[in-house]
């Protein structure tokens, strides 16, 4: 079952006992619906981290020391692999 599908099941049966319940639960799937989205795209940056050997905390603090001064045509250059290579970059000048 999808959320429109349960959401029209809660619309259905609203008229019947509760007049504010409908509400209340549009608002929390509303929620839900965004929070699962928002949930998906942590994984998937963090996933992406370990697809590059990248240490996914070190990399998000990284970018947000960044970000808010980065232009967003570059936004590539924050990327997790963008990272990695910069990191390698940096320990080979050093040895």
């Amino acid at each position: 079952m999808n959320f429109k599908h349960l959401r029209f099941q809660l619309r259905r049966h609203e008229l019947i006992n509760f007049p504010n319940f409908g509400e209340d639960v549009e608002r929390l799937l509303r929620y839900v619906d965004q929070h699962a989205k928002l949930t998906a795209i942590a994984y998937t940056l963090i996933e992406t981290c370990k697809l590059n050997g990248v240490n996914p905390e070190a990399w998000l603090a990284w970018v947000l020391e960044r970000i808010q001064d980065h232009r967003a045509n570059r936004i590539n250059e924050l990327l997790p692999w963008a990272y990695q290579t910069m990191i390698n970059d940096q320990k080979a000048e050093a040895a």
